[in-house]
């Protein structure tokens, strides 16, 4: 009766390891959170080559709003310098000069769009930033929590297994 005890006993104990180490796999290591961190990061070098590319953008609409200023500041002083008496070329002069002031209304109005959607750009990369931050402070939390959730599991199997072996030694071979 005495080995069969020893028996369920042992039983039971190889039961417990089995459970412990299910744990032990079913642990979150935090592999979820990692791979949600490299799409934030990768999301995170897309804004930036975006913004890279705006701020591109942006420089060149400004040298074109700035050839447009020099031009309508030319085409301004011939107008009104007083050189010019003939009335044709007069009022030549003053089409192309609000020609000229119609594409500069349009370049500077491209200029501050290109600058809103930079400010947006701005603002979606600082929230991804902080998102990135907060991640990296939870994920690093997470496994460390996991190393010492799995090392004291570990030491729990450990710990079943020398009492294992204890009561497999106390049971006669042939049992």
């Amino acid at each position: 009766m005495a080995s069969t005890w020893q028996l369920w006993k042992l039983q039971e104990t190889d039961l417990l390891i089995a459970q412990i180490e299910a744990r032990i796999e079913e642990l979150d290591s935090g592999q979820a959170l990692e791979e949600v961190k490299e799409e934030a990061e990768q999301e995170k070098a897309s804004l930036e080559e975006d913004i890279r590319r705006k701020k591109l953008g942006l420089k060149q609409e400004e040298i074109k709003l700035a050839g447009l200023e020099d031009q309508l500041k030319s085409l301004k002083e011939k107008v009104y310098r007083g050189n010019t008496v003939n009335p044709r070329e007069l009022m030549s002069m003053q089409r192309e000069l609000e020609i000229v002031s119609g594409r500069q209304s349009k370049q500077e109005e491209n200029v501050l769009m290109l600058m809103e959607e930079m400010d947006v750009l701005e603002a979606r990369k600082d929230e991804v930033e902080k998102k990135f931050f907060d991640m990296d402070k939870v994920l690093a939390q997470r496994i460390e929590e996991y190393e010492k959730e799995k090392e004291r599991l570990e030491s729990e199997v450990l710990t079943a297994m020398d009492r294992r072996d204890r009561m497999a030694s106390a049971i006669e071979p042939p049992i």
